[in-house]
């Protein structure tokens, strides 16, 4: 588990946000960030962003140099790599999203992700005051995005050592990070006609062991892990006050 400089006190926190480019040069939009908004769900595949970035057609747009936001503006020094046009926020680039509570002294990675087709929004009004709406896939988009046409069959292996190996098979330099081992030896599995992260979640799904990209030796990974049921001892206890809050309970996928 990560610890961060003053994680508990309530003050302020900087946010910085960088898209990197076709030339592999990382492009900091931290200054032109309007807002964030951070979902992290056990059952979701990994956390999720949506961060919100200031786009005026005054200040960023109708200025020199462009540095419009908008991946439809071949103009923009944004969307060019070395005189040519590559819109910054498509075509799938990778971005990452840090946060500092020490006022920018140690920066912590919160999520690592990909901004393409669907990703992007810009929002118009009256007043000029565009903003641009980036909605980034997780990492695990490009093992979605690989499907098995043809079954296959792995046998007589430890599950998550055939996991690691479907990775291998299809291709991809990554492993699965096994942080706590669910014991469970596979006789045979079929993957059917799926992607390739879908097979991997159902071959350890009897485990009732989560899997999932998560933080893990200094970055996020797909990772292997305990959901820790019968765990009763807090990793961290926040106080202080709160203006509202809620709570959601459902015991509908309760394991018993």
């Amino acid at each position: 588990m990560r610890s961060m400089n003053n994680a508990t006190e309530i003050r302020k926190a900087k946010i910085r946000f960088q898209v990197c480019d076709e030339a592999g040069d990382w492009r900091d939009l931290s200054a032109r960030v309007y807002s964030v908004t951070y979902i992290d769900e056990l059952e979701a595949d990994s956390c999720s962003i949506t961060v919100s970035l200031h786009n005026a057609y005054g200040k960023y747009v109708d200025v020199t140099p462009n540095v419009n936001l908008d991946p439809f503006d071949e103009d923009s020094t944004y969307n060019q790599v070395d005189g040519d046009y590559s819109p910054l926020l498509a075509r799938y680039h990778e971005c990452k999203l840090e946060i500092s509570k020490d006022d920018g002294a140690n920066w912590y990675e919160v999520f690592r992700g990909y901004v393409g087709p669907g990703s992007v929004r810009v929002t118009t009004n009256v007043n000029g005051d565009d903003v641009v709406e980036v909605s980034p896939v997780d990492l695990s988009f490009v093992y979605k995005e690989d499907h098995y046409y043809d079954s296959l069959i792995y046998k007589d292996a430890n599950a998550t050592s055939i996991m690691s190996q479907m990775f291998r098979d299809r291709g991809f330099n990554q492993t699965v990070s096994v942080i706590d081992s669910p014991g469970y030896h596979i006789e045979e599995f079929r993957t059917g006609e799926t992607n390739l992260w879908e097979a991997q979640k159902k071959l350890i799904e009897p485990t009732g062991y989560i899997y999932r990209i998560k933080w893990h030796d200094g970055a996020f990974r797909p990772c292997v892990y305990d959901p820790d049921r019968d765990k009763t001892v807090p990793d961290a206890v926040f106080t202080g006050n709160f203006r509202s809050r809620q709570l959601d309970v459902n015991e509908s996928e309760v394991r018993t």
